[in-house]
């Protein structure tokens, strides 16, 4: 390799392992596709690979009107694994990629007025 990455074809997903991520409130996710597949595996000098996928989620967030418009609401996007445990698996969210948020949203008298990301990691009892 005479850079520091490489871009692996899409073809090499078929034999790589990938979380079992989905998103735990979406109403509905669609996978890009342009002429090709929107996926991308960047395998870098150090041996660490970069798998990335571009979504559109449609979120299902509850709100509480009970005080409006003096309210404040939020919706998060929550990301789980289904059968792996956080000593297994951990999403990061990189602080260097934007929170892009379309302009379209449907709700034009509210604004975006802060994003963050925060540790989610639930117990759920596998007792029947």
């Amino acid at each position: 390799m005479t850079s520091e990455y490489r871009l692996l074809e899409v073809e090499w997903l078929q034999k790589m392992w990938r979380p079992d991520s989905f998103f735990k409130n979406a109403k509905q996710v669609t996978f890009q596709t342009m002429t090709i597949p929107n996926h991308y595996v960047w395998l870098y000098k150090s041996k660490s690979i970069l798998y990335m996928v571009k979504l559109t989620l449609t979120l299902s967030c509850a709100m509480n009107y009970a005080i409006y418009p003096h309210d404040v609401q939020e919706c998060k996007l929550q990301m789980e694994s289904l059968s792996h445990t956080t000593e297994d698996l951990i999403f990061e969210w990189d602080p260097d990629v934007p929170l892009v948020v379309d302009d379209n949203i449907e709700l034009p008298q509210f604004d975006l007025v802060n994003n963050r990301t925060a540790d989610c990691s639930q117990v759920y009892s596998t007792v029947i």
